[in-house]
Parts: C-alpha cells; sequence; structure tokens
C-alpha cells in the first residue's frame, strides 16, 4: 500500500529515463528505481506521488526530487511460485500490445523450472531460467504485469514470450 512494486528489469532498462506509474483509475505516479537485477529479469520500484518540483527538475536538468510515498494503494499477497503444479490455472494481467489496458487471460502453467534464450529484438540476448511457462496469452506490453493463481496471489512477473509460437 505504500508504492513498493516489482516489475521487470528490461521494462525500466534505460538509466537516463524518467518513469510513471499509471493506475487503473488514471492517476499518475512518478517511479524510483530501487534495484535492478538483471539475471533474474526483476526491478523494484518505488511510487511517489507526483511534485511541481518534479517538473522543474526535469525542465533544470536537476537531479529527481520524488514526492511523498502512497499510503494507501491496493494491493496484492505473494504466493508460492514453488507449489505450483503443472496444469494448474493462472491468470495473465498487462496491458498488452501496449493498447489494451488492464488485460486479464487465463490459461494454465506448462512447465516451472524452464530455462530459455530471450532476446529484446535489438540482437541483445539473455538465458533466464527459473521460469514459469504457461498457455496464457501474453502479449507485447505484459511484461511487468502479475501472473496470479486463483487465490489472487502474485506467482509470478510475465517476462517473455515467444513471439513464433501460434
Amino acid at each position: 500500500e505504500d508504492g513498493l512494486a516489482i516489475t521487470n528489469t528490461h521494462v525500466v532498462a534505460d538509466l537516463k529515463a524518467d518513469y510513471m506509474a499509471v493506475l487503473r483509475d488514471g492517476k499518475e505516479y512518478d517511479v524510483e528505481i530501487i534495484s535492478r537485477d538483471p539475471l533474474n529479469d526483476l526491478a523494484v520500484i518505488q511510487l511517489h506521488e507526483k511534485s511541481e518540483k518534479e517538473d522543474e527538475d526535469r525542465a533544470t536538468g536537476d537531479e529527481r526530487d520524488f514526492g511523498a510515498k502512497p499510503s494507501e494503494l491496493p494491493y496484492v499477497e505473494f504466493g508460492d511460485s514453488d507449489l505450483l503444479k503443472v496444469g494448474q490455472n493462472v491468470l495473465a494481467i498487462g496491458n498488452a500490445r501496449g493498447e489494451y489496458e488492464n488485460t486479464v487471460t487465463a490459461g494454465i502453467v506448462s512447465a516451472t523450472g524452464r530455462q530459455i534464450q530471450a532476446s529484446d529484438g535489438t540482437g541483445a540476448n539473455e538465458t533466464l531460467s527459473g521460469l514459469i511457462q504457461t498457455d496464457t496469452a501474453i502479449n507485447f506490453g505484459n511484461s511487468g504485469g502479475p501472473l496470479v493463481n486463483l487465490a489472487g496471489q502474485v506467482v509470478g512477473v510475465n517476462t517473455a514470450i515467444d513471439a513464433g509460437a501460434n
């Protein structure tokens, strides 16, 4: 509820960019990158209330001065991804293709502990391991969104797609 969140490292990869989070109700928050873990493609971020000083800092190129942390945001609980079983139902939440906000798709866990070679389309490749494979429809734009079990607990973070899969 204090705005601490997780996403993918590749979602917040540009060290010079200013990021903003937009909640379902349209409220906007400035994003502070707390930590990046490229090996696991995870990042910890902190949402902050937008401040007028922040807008001035952007205009003058000064170091960012974040506003206050929110205090009563809706949040979800973490589940235990080690307890996932092949065939278990899961839901993926995201912004499919960057166009369709707050999409939810359903599927099943196809495998756990999967290792893949992932590419960002620019020629950069990385090996990701310990992944949950699901047949849930996940598109470009879903990265960083949660994969949840049917109890509504986060059991994963949508990370990679097989662009050639049909």
